[in-house]
């Protein structure tokens, strides 16, 4: 009887949904305040509406430049 209510264990790996770019190729979150003029409610938002992977190394978060850069030129023109 219990067979019918057993649910099968599969293992399921995590994987890490992009590589780190380097440091030389991300921006910091202070950074693109200051650069894009941008408050940090209106950041996380944007991050949150456009699916933009966060990288937290030590104390500082970094955010790829070339996701911001498409996102913010789009928006200039």
């Amino acid at each position: 009887m219990e067979a019918f209510f057993a649910v099968p264990i599969i293992p399921q790996k995590l994987e890490p949904v992009q590589a780190f770019p380097g440091i030389e190729h991300c921006y910091t979150i202070s950074q693109v305040q200051a650069e894009f003029n941008v408050s940090p409610a209106a950041l996380y938002h944007l991050l949150h509406r456009h699916g933009i992977v966060k990288y937290c190394i030590g104390k500082f978060t970094y955010v790829p430049k070339a996701e911001l850069d498409v996102i913010f030129n789009a928006v200039a023109l």
